[in-house]
């Protein structure tokens, strides 16, 4: 499976990259990359992740990956061959909030 991300998950992304290099840039790019390095079990096992109870009553099936040691949630979904990485959203937010993009 191939693994891509939609804009706003890149966003998502570049928003924590921000956040965390105006403290520490090697903390940025160390958070940055541990997202990314744990994305990739996605390729190989993409229905692992359990699905999103926030999200179930979406039309599609949304699953979350936690990473980075508990502070992030992966969402997305499959589809075919791909997975769809949607946001990469931070677990101290309220989590209505997340409702709310969908």
């Amino acid at each position: 499976m191939s693994v891509i991300f939609l804009p706003l998950a890149e966003a998502d992304l570049d928003d924590i990259y921000a956040f965390y290099a105006e403290k520490s840039t090697a903390a940025a790019k160390k958070i940055y990359h541990a997202i990314l390095d744990e994305i990739e079990i996605l390729e190989r096992f993409p229905t692992a992740s359990p699905v999103e109870p926030l999200l179930d009553k979406q039309s599609k099936i949304f699953r979350s990956l936690v990473v980075a040691k508990g502070l992030f949630k992966v969402i997305y979904f499959t589809e075919f061959e791909t997975v769809y990485v949607t946001h990469v959203w931070c677990c101290r937010q309220n989590p209505q909030y997340l409702r709310k993009r969908y």
